[in-house]
C-alpha cells in the first residue's frame, strides 16, 4: 500500500502547545526527516502552559530557528481544556 504524501514518505502531523520540551521535540523531528525520511504534513497547536494566541506565536519562533521548519504549516487548535476545567 502507498502512503499517502506529496513525496510518497511516511508523514508525521503533530500537536503541541510548543513549551521548552515540545520545542525541544518538533526541532529535533524537523532536523531528523530527511535522514529518517518523513515528512513534516503539519502542526496543530493547543493551549498549555499559555493561551493559545501565545503558543502560536512561540510555536513561529521556534519554526524560525530551522530552515526546514519555516514551510511546516501551522494550524490553530483548542483554546481551552475539552475535559477539565483548568481556571
Amino acid at each position: 500500500a502507498e502512503v499517502c504524501s506529496r513525496e510518497n514518505l511516511p508523514f508525521l502531523v503533530t500537536s503541541l502547545h510548543a513549551g521548552v520540551d515540545d520545542a525541544i521535540a518538533i526541532l529535533m523531528a524537523i532536523k531528523e526527516a530527511k535522514r529518517r525520511k518523513y515528512e513534516i504534513l503539519g502542526i496543530t497547536a493547543s493551549f498549555g502552559n499559555v493561551k493559545l494566541p501565545q503558543v502560536l506565536k512561540n510555536l513561529a519562533k521556534v519554526l524560525e530557528v530551522l530552515p526546514e521548519g519555516r514551510d511546516i504549516p501551522v494550524f490553530p487548535g483548542c483554546s481551552q481544556a475539552l475535559v477539565m476545567n483548568t481556571t
